[in-house]
């Protein structure tokens, strides 16, 4: 029997460890048709395919080290490697030349969701658009007796830490969920199975922040929404293996960085023996060069 288990990911030479969950969508696109007033199908094919790889991870500075907010080209000398752990009968994990990879060497590589809860632990969500060489060639090859010859790590995690808005800081904090908005653009062409390329058309990030302070609905965001004039700055909360989440001094935590754009106010909500909770929207910008979210790593939290 056949059973497979999580493993790490790979781009080129740097491994991405830490991945909670992982999956595969073809993304195929099928004909089935009929004529002659014949009422079942009498041809079915597959016209086309638009390969995604989806998976998470907790470890975060190294995803986003990796990989940015803007995305990562995936190509013949740094190309991505998936690979899923043979369970062993009788045992844990089936041991070398047992284990299945699936290796990709063209495509890109985006992050696509940030997540993180009071008393939790943040994740990152990433999408990998996989495309032919040249139309025919399978995406990504797939091996069914690999060994599994990498070092795995667990020497990160992060929990939701404090915001602050235009200087101020926003009381009771509860959650952060970024969106990384990018829209990925995959091209086929002249009839072929498989899509040629996968673009960045457009970046439009939001983030949500949830929190217990209905006050906020008055000042400082109020009704309409203010401007950022002096940032917004959120924070992931490092926490150390063995004690717990660091102290505000030790330089173990995330910084995101947003010097331009809108802050607005989401939905107020309350339930009978419930605190009220509310919901505050970031909506970067960016009007030149500068980026449209700062990520910096090891960072105090000020």
């Amino acid at each position: 029997m056949n059973l497979y288990a999580l493993y790490s990911i790979k781009h080129n030479t740097t491994v991405i460890d830490q991945v909670e969950d992982f999956t595969t969508n073809m993304n195929l696109s099928a004909l089935a048709r009929s004529a002659d007033g014949v009422i079942d199908p009498a041809f079915a094919a597959t016209i086309g395919g638009a390969p995604v790889i989806g998976f998470s991870t907790s470890a975060i500075e190294s995803a986003l080290t990796l990989a940015g907010i803007g995305g990562l080209a995936i190509a013949p000398a740094a190309s991505l490697v998936c690979a899923l752990r043979k369970r062993l009968a009788g045992g844990i994990y089936a041991g070398a030349s047992s284990h299945m990879t699936l290796t990709a060497a063209n495509g890109l590589l985006i992050p696509r969701t940030l997540s993180a809860d009071q008393s939790g632990v943040a994740t990152i969500s990433y999408e990998a658009h996989l495309f032919s060489s040249d139309g025919t060639t399978a995406p990504f090859v797939i091996a069914t007796t690999a060994t599994l010859a990498d070092t795995q790590l667990f020497d990160e995690l992060f929990t939701v830490g404090p915001v602050n808005i235009n200087g101020g800081a926003i009381d009771t904090v509860q959650s952060i969920a970024i969106d990384f908005g990018l829209e990925v653009i995959v091209r086929a062409t002249k009839g072929l199975l498989w899509p040629l390329g996968a673009y960045v058309a457009a970046r439009n990030p939001s983030i949500r922040i949830t929190s217990y302070d209905p006050t906020l609905l008055s000042t400082p965001i109020g009704q309409v929404g203010i401007d950022i004039s002096s940032d917004v700055v959120i924070y992931l909360r490092g926490i150390q293996a063995g004690v717990g989440p660091y102290a505000n001094a030790s330089e173990q935590h995330l910084e995101f960085t947003v010097a331009d754009g809108r802050v607005s106010m989401g939905p107020i909500s309350v339930a009978q023996g419930a605190d009220a909770g509310v919901e505050i929207i970031v909506t970067p910008t960016t009007p030149d060069t500068t980026a449209i979210i700062a990520v910096a790593a090891n960072q105090a939290i000020t």
